[in-house]
């Protein structure tokens, strides 16, 4: 078991928050061990599930279960989710590894508003969750966040490898997807909507992926997870 960061977008984490999004696809061009791997593939050598070569060229078979070894996540990992942040804008001349641990108020792009005794963690938004008594500071990445400002852990539960679209419409619904009217929201064109999951799914990735990206097919990691609200360290000082 290991703790490790996990990157999601401003809408994914409000469905995290919502309780909506319980999987995640994730392409993968590295592996514990190998490093950087190009060419992934089923595997034609009897005995063997997958094929790739190193940064060095040198082709490698692993047995399916020897993949999960290798792969970023393993069942059991607790992840603290890394979004889209800001201090107060005091602080705007301090690097995020340089902020005083446990430094609040903090504001999430995502939003929602969270009290979970220990912390308090501020949205980026107007209304009951809005502290007009401090100033908002600066923009800053998600890939920046520090583990002790991280507001949502995840619990690794289930790892498949397979083609992105292989994803069904279950799954589609499981990566947090939203309902709009009768159908699915379009992600990629406002005010329209997608009859299937997996479509609207489908709008999502290219989204984030680029156009052309969700064709491409490639194969994916598919991580299930359980959500727990809390700081990944509060909620083990809690355990």
């Amino acid at each position: 078991m290991a703790d490790l960061p996990i990157l999601f977008s401003a809408p994914m984490v409000r469905s995290l928050i919502a309780g909506t999004k319980t999987q995640t696809r994730r392409t993968f061009g590295k592996l514990r061990r190998f490093g950087p791997i190009h060419q992934f593939d089923i595997s034609d050598t009897p005995g063997y599930a997958w094929h790739f070569r190193d940064a060095s060229g040198r082709f490698h078979d692993l047995r399916g279960g020897e993949l999960l070894k290798y792969l970023p996540y393993k069942v059991g990992d607790r992840l603290y989710v890394r979004e889209h942040w800001k201090a107060d804008r005091s602080h705007d001349d301090v690097a995020p590894r340089d902020l005083e641990p446990g430094l609040r108020p903090l504001w999430y792009s995502a939003g929602y508003l969270m009290d979970t005794g220990n912390q308090k963690f501020w949205s980026d938004k107007s209304g009951a969750d809005y502290d007009a008594s401090v100033t908002r500071g600066k923009h800053r990445q998600g890939m920046h966040m520090p583990k002790w400002a991280s507001r949502i852990t995840l619990i690794v539960e289930g790892v498949k490898v397979e083609r992105l679209n292989d994803c069904s419409d279950e799954d589609a619904t499981a990566e947090g997807i939203e309902r709009f009217g009768n159908g699915w929201r379009d992600y990629q064109d406002d005010g329209c909507n997608m009859m299937h999951a997996v479509g609207s799914y489908m709008t999502l990735w290219e989204n984030i992926n680029g156009l052309g990206s969700w064709n491409a097919n490639p194969w994916v990691v598919a991580y299930t997870f359980r959500r727990i609200m809390g700081n990944i360290d509060m909620i083990e000082a809690a355990a």
